[in-house]
């Protein structure tokens, strides 16, 4: 069993990176111009 503190800390790290991950798709789209047209929306 992983303790509580160990998995809270799994969680909090995965959430921070897909945070992150997302902000620089996010700012790549938005220099390409207005991303509700672009390819990528339909996976965000």
């Amino acid at each position: 069993m992983i303790s509580d503190t160990a998995w809270r800390s799994e969680i909090f790290t995965l959430m921070e990176y897909c945070s992150e991950l997302y902000n620089g798709v996010s700012k790549i789209l938005l220099q390409n111009g207005d991303w509700t047209q672009n390819e990528w929306y339909p996976i965000l």
